[in-house]
């Protein structure tokens, strides 16, 4: 994309930055060909160069773009990541970095730093409930990572018979994937008894109850009862005599 009187001032400057970027590389490796540099010369340059351009390729993949192999070439791929960061970014597409383009790359690095750093206290906050929920861990669930936490995380290790990394690998997250299931079941089979000894008290202590009271009402029936015959007795006249 040329310079022409429809450019506006940015754009303009970008694909000057660009191409001056470009005829720079472009003269180094013309130099280094024809052997204009010394051995100790060209092994910097070259080592300076495949540098940038390592580190260029790991920030445009950590960003989100795929500039292919991180390999310190500058090839097809790397220069097609860096357009779509420009496009992406509404600056002007030439495939090389720029000031502009530097700046719109460290703005997607800071936001996927962002994102990882909340990933991370996602994942340390959930770690330290499952090692509080299994009694090994009483400190806060705060996302934070101390050397108290990892020395839970191996205390855990050793009582599941993993290897005390201190990392949650593999073998950590299937020991407690075990671990809470365990309990889980503990937990779904303890109700159910409770449920039943409990519904067996109250049905014994109902049925005490009601024999009872029923106990109790006989008894009262038969008191009255002979009351009643004793008073019946002692009042009715006797009939024989006069």
């Amino acid at each position: 994309m040329g310079i022409n009187s429809a450019t506006t001032l940015v754009d303009a400057g970008a694909a000057y930055n660009s191409a001056a970027l470009a005829l720079q590389i472009a003269w180094l490796n013309l130099l280094n060909e024809a052997g204009c540099f010394s051995d100790d010369r060209q092994a910097e340059a070259a080592a300076k160069l495949n540098a940038y351009t390592l580190a260029l390729q790991t920030d445009l993949k950590r960003a989100g773009y795929d500039p292919g192999p991180i390999d310190g070439i500058y090839g097809p791929q790397t220069v097609a990541a860096v357009e779509q960061l420009q496009k992406d970014s509404g600056l002007a597409v030439t495939g090389f970095v720029d000031e502009a383009t530097a700046r719109a790359l460290q703005a997607k690095l800071d936001a996927v730093g962002q994102q990882e750093a909340a990933q991370t206290a996602a994942q340390t906050a959930a770690l330290q409930a499952v090692l509080k929920l299994m009694g090994y861990w009483d400190g806060p669930v705060d996302g934070q990572w101390t050397d108290a936490l990892t020395q839970a995380l191996k205390t855990a290790q050793i009582a599941l018979g993993v290897a005390p990394t201190g990392q949650v690998d593999p073998a950590t997250l299937a020991a407690f994937q075990a671990a809470l299931g365990a309990l889980e079941a503990l937990a779904t089979s303890s109700p159910a008894t409770v449920t039943a000894t409990e519904t067996a008290t109250e049905t014994q202590t109902a049925t005490a109850t009601e024999t009872a009271t029923q106990t109790q009402t006989a008894t009262e029936t038969a008191i009255e009862t002979t009351t009643a015959k004793v008073t019946v007795e002692t009042t009715t006249p006797d009939r024989t005599t006069g």
